[in-house]
């Protein structure tokens, strides 16, 4: 048995932790090893001739979770699936997700559509990250759909097991903002800010996600912002990490009592790991995984007109489940365990 896996790890430590966190579960659930299993970025590229000679050689292709039903668009995300589909080769959706601020309003293009439909009816059912995503898939006739959750907030090791609830917040790690808007940029500095005066005797860390540097996937004025939040960073005493490129580096977290942050897989790999985290909801991505781990203390970023109420929410949430021992997390525990179920059964499906 060989199988074909789809992802979109290019820069982004949280798309690479998605990849490899997919990989340990082909491995775990199924019987091929590192030799049978074929591995492609495929994000917004066609495939080669060469490339689907290889593909044809496996009995399925696997999507590696990621926002592929983000923006409508998901034929331009996937765009060589209906050669994969025309040479006959099953797709598994292994939990893709939506990232819209909107479910009523969204619509998938009438091509991307099309594509979902092909895929779903060839196979028993998909797997998708979130509760949202299920939804939106289903109002638009894909019945066939069940919550896996992201392969990403699959800690083998963690599985089964209790939350980790500090006595005290001794070290924190924050993930930055996308400085995509002047509401974010001055709300992650006043973060930076907020959180080093609560905490002045913490160990503080801020994780650069997607990188610093100009390059391929980071354009120059992107890059500008972001070396300033990292010199407001250093200016209030965090540690600088820069885990692009190098996902291994997020295994210091491990080592940390809570995150805080945007990145969504920051976030998750937090509470895969039973790791209390608190996410800034941008979109679809933190609204979905909030509400389908029940995590008990994120916060709406989006739609705000005042950039710091929800710092200072979030920022009493912390302090509230400090006080209360952190019992609201229990629930994100039994989350994780009964999205596993389905995300075996959905493996099992695998020819």
């Amino acid at each position: 048995m060989k199988y074909t896996l789809f992802h979109g790890a290019k820069k982004n430590a949280g798309d690479y932790l998605i990849r490899n966190r997919a990989k340990q579960l082909l491995f775990e659930y199924t019987d091929i090893d590192e030799n049978e299993l074929l591995e492609l970025d495929m994000v917004r590229k066609n495939i080669s001739e060469e490339q689907l000679s290889q593909v044809r050689e496996t009995d399925a292709v696997i999507i590696a979770g990621g926002p592929a039903y983000g923006s409508g668009d998901f034929a331009d995300i996937y765009p060589s699936l209906p050669d994969v589909l025309d040479a006959g080769i099953p797709v598994f959706p292994l939990g893709p997700g939506w990232k819209g601020t909107d479910e009523d309003e969204f619509r998938f293009t009438d091509e991307s559509l099309s594509l979902i439909e092909r895929i779903h009816e060839r196979i028993e059912f998909s797997g998708v990250r979130d509760l949202p995503t299920k939804r939106v898939l289903q109002k638009h006739g894909i019945s066939n759909v069940e919550l896996v959750g992201c392969p990403a907030w699959y800690d083998l090791g963690s599985l089964g097991k209790s939350f980790e609830k500090p006595s005290t917040v001794g070290s924190i790690a924050i993930s930055t903002a996308v400085p995509r808007s002047r509401y974010y940029r001055k709300q992650f500095r006043h973060l930076l800010r907020r959180v080093s005066e609560e905490y002045p005797d913490a160990d503080l860390y801020c994780s650069f996600h997607r990188g610093i540097t100009y390059d391929d996937h980071t354009p120059f004025i992107r890059s500008l912002h972001l070396k300033r939040f990292k010199r407001v960073a250093s200016k209030h005493g965090y540690t600088i990490l820069n885990p692009a490129y190098e996902p291994e580096k997020l295994e210091l977290y491990r080592d940390v009592d809570i995150h805080i942050g945007y990145r969504v897989h920051g976030h998750i790999y937090f509470l895969a790991m039973r790791h209390p985290s608190y996410l800034f909801q941008v979109d679809g991505r933190g609204t979905g995984v909030s509400e389908s781990l029940s995590a008990p203390s994120d916060v709406v970023a989006f739609g705000r007109d005042n950039y710091k109420e929800p710092i200072e929410e979030l920022l009493n949430n912390v302090q509230q489940d400090v006080t209360d021992g952190f019992t609201r997390f229990d629930s994100v525990s039994e989350a994780i365990d009964n999205t596993h179920e389905n995300m075996m059964r959905l493996i099992d499906t695998l020819p």
